[in-house]
């Protein structure tokens, strides 16, 4: 008798192994899951890289929004309103500068009683519009001041142009107070200053700068670090007419502030993360 054992295949073993087909299935499920898990890892670390950016964002800007934001609370305390005419609580106002004026350092030195005159108040006193120096936008324009102002209301202006001519652009990131820009590795980092102005004993008004911090420099999608509400009006300065003017300073009753900054390193696609902080002073006398 013949047997039939030929027809009916023999059972697998552990001996056998894997067929060529189920290798390779099982290469490619590995390849898939690992490709998965790479691409969460890559997104993980992306999303870490980002947080991480936009934290330090957020902290550098908003170092700079209070620091500004003190002063904005300070704008117009002590100005010599019984002049003719007034000193305004502003000096000067555009999209990227202000000028604030107020009373910082407030006593009377070496007076009798009811002596408060501005031969009698310390040091610094109201900025001297005839000597130097001045910010570029009081020195001979519009908006310089009238004259030497009784109360002591010194200016404190804040501005990205540290070379004062008037612009900002790259030669501001090249003077020595910039030094942290550039040692950034953002090219869009600015240093904005604060400064000083208001007559010395030495007869001159001063004016050093100060470093605030580091901040997005003006571009395309970055919001008007001030946005100014004139009087009653439910919408803002519109910056495409220029500086608000001298004759309408004292009209300004709301400001809001928006500090942009961004991570001095990028993310793998080139982008560097952005925070904006906003603070807003209200009713401004």
């Amino acid at each position: 008798m013949i047997s039939n054992d030929r027809h009916h295949p023999r059972p697998r073993t552990a001996r056998d192994g894997f067929s060529l087909v189920e290798l390779m299935i099982t290469l490619v499920l590995l390849a898939i899951v690992v490709a998965v898990i790479a691409t969460v890892l890559i997104g993980s670390e992306r999303s870490k890289a980002s947080t991480e950016g936009r934290l330090e964002a957020q902290q550098n800007g908003r170092s700079v929004s209070d620091i500004i934001a003190a002063d904005l609370r300070t704008a117009g305390f002590e100005t010599d309103t019984d002049a003719s005419p007034p000193q305004p609580p502003f000096a000067y106002v555009d999209s990227i500068e202000i000028i604030i004026n107020a009373n910082l350092n407030v006593g009377i030195a070496n007076a009798g009683a009811g002596q408060d005159t501005l031969a009698t108040k310390v040091y610094p006193r109201a900025v001297n519009p005839g000597a130097s120096p001045l910010p570029p936008r009081l020195s001979s324009t519009s908006w310089t001041p009238a004259m030497t102002y009784g109360t002591g209301a010194e200016s404190i202006r804040y501005t990205l142009d540290l070379n004062d001519d008037g612009i900002v652009d790259a030669a501001d990131q090249a003077v020595a107070l910039a030094s942290e820009a550039q040692r950034t590795a953002n090219p869009n980092d600015y240093v904005i200053a604060r400064v000083r102005y208001g007559l010395w004993s030495d007869g001159t008004n001063n004016g050093n700068k100060e470093k605030v911090g580091l901040v997005r420099g003006p571009g395309t999608g970055i919001p008007a670090m001030y946005a100014v509400y004139m009087g009653t009006s439910p919408t803002p300065w519109d910056w495409h007419n220029g500086a608000i003017p001298a004759n309408q300073l004292r009209n300004i009753s709301r400001i809001v502030l928006k500090v942009t900054s961004e991570a001095r390193r990028p993310l793998k696609d080139g982008t560097y993360p952005r925070a904006t902080l906003t603070t807003v002073r209200e009713s401004i006398a």
